[in-house]
This record gives C-alpha cells, structure tokens and sequence, in this order.
C-alpha cells in the first residue's frame, strides 16, 4: 500500500510538456514543402540543423530565442518541484538566453565536480562572458541542441535534452574551453 502511494505522489510531481509528443515533432518538422510563414500555431517551427548551418548569425540569434522561450517555458513548470526545481530556477530561469542558460548549466557541473559554490560563481563569471563575446560558441550552442533534438526521436521537450544530455554539456564545454 505505501509503495503505490509513493508512486502516484512521484507521478503526478513529474512535469509534463504543454506539447504532445506529436505536436512537438511538428514543431520540429513541419510538412514538406512548408515555408516559415505558412506554420500554424502560436509557436514558431524550429529550423533544422541544414537550415541552421546555412543560416545567417541573426538568424541562429533568433531562433536560439526561439528555443530558450521553449525551454523557459517548460522549465516553469518544473520550478516548483522539490527535485529539479531550485536547479532550474538557479541555471534556466535565472538565465536571459540561451548561451547564458548553458554556461550557467555547465558551471554547475564545474562546481558539483569541484565541491564549492565559489568555484561555481567563479566558473559562471568566465563562461558567461566567454559565452556573450564568442559568435562561434553561441552558434555552437543553438545548432549543438538542435543536432541532439534531431538525433533522438525519444526526446519529448526542448528541456530534457537541454539539461540532462551530458554529451551536449561536453561539446560545449569543448567550444568555449577553446576560447580560453
């Protein structure tokens, strides 16, 4: 009786997308022969990783907003869960974009291995602004995300891949570790 019980309350404290599971791959690949324009929805269709590598870099700056305004979105609805919440109000929601959110991420992952919430503030400092100077790191980061969300059909939100693909963390610690 108690196990149930538990399993229910840990159910129901899951967050869940505001898209389904088919309406977020039409987010990400709409009809054939569809121009930006023609979409329908409130959101806009996120490019593919061709469009994104041929795209111009105000284009990959919007639709790295396109992205993090997802993300944002969905990382709202976990803010208040006791597991992942002051961990998504501390890197995501604290965040004003995309490479921001990412390097606040990864200075986590730098202070977690480290042991310090100093390390973390000094390892935020430096990626932040290595992250706001660099073009290349901040292409890197939108067209990084959209290569893992193309890459793994099992990926149900923009969030999930964001925060816990290690290997995205590790190329983009690569990208800007080479700024240094």
């Amino acid at each position: 009786p108690v196990l149930p019980t538990r399993m229910n309350r840990i159910a129901s404290s899951r967050p869940t997308s505001t898209l389904s599971k088919p309406a977020f791959r039409r987010l990400l690949l709409p009809p054939p022969h569809t121009t930006q324009h023609q979409v329908s929805g409130q959101i806009p269709r996120i490019l593919s990783l061709d469009e994104l590598i041929h795209a111009s870099d105000a284009t990959v700056e919007i639709q790295g907003q396109v992205l993090f305004n997802q993300i944002r979105e969905e990382a709202i609805e976990c803010a208040h869960s006791s597991v992942i919440g002051p961990w998504v109000n501390r890197t995501v929601l604290a965040a004003h974009d995309l490479p921001d959110a990412m390097a606040r991420i990864l200075a986590s992952h730098v202070a977690g291995a480290a042991g310090s919430m100093f390390v973390e503030g000094a390892a935020l400092e430096l990626l932040c602004s290595i992250s706001a100077e660099s073009r290349q790191v901040r292409r890197g980061v939108v067209t990084d995300l959209t290569k893992a969300i193309e890459a793994d059909f099992a990926v149900e939100s923009l969030l999930q891949p964001f925060l816990h693909f290690k290997g995205l963390h590790v190329v983009s610690l690569s990208r800007i570790s080479s700024k240094l």
